[in-house]
């Protein structure tokens, strides 16, 4: 089973980053990163239904497709874990570059 929100590695900085969210069942829709660590993110989408266990890819603006996996879902919420981790100062740029604050 997914690790519960509460058992994280490492916290996530909050960020804003628009991104395109496509599952492997085809559907397709925005998305809004709304936190990321280089294990993972949370994103906020009004365009899609997504459950846990749901193999997805998401797209930032400018930046390669993450591949990943759902590991909750709530109220327009979802934690998705990549399929490997980003290296770490990509992670660490983009917290900076989209950074929303505290």
């Amino acid at each position: 089973m997914g690790r519960a929100i509460n058992q994280r590695r490492t916290s996530r900085p909050p960020v804003t980053m628009p991104a395109v969210c496509r599952t492997d069942t085809g559907r397709q829709g925005d998305v809004t990163i709304v936190d990321l660590t280089a294990e993972g993110c949370r994103i906020f989408t009004k365009a899609l239904s997504l459950g846990e266990g749901l193999k997805l890819r998401i797209r930032p603006q400018n930046f390669e497709s993450l591949p990943g996996v759902v590991r909750w879902s709530r109220g327009g919420f979802a934690g998705i874990e990549f399929d490997k981790p980003l290296y770490g100062p990509v992670a660490e740029h983009l917290q900076r570059a989209f950074n929303r604050g505290s």
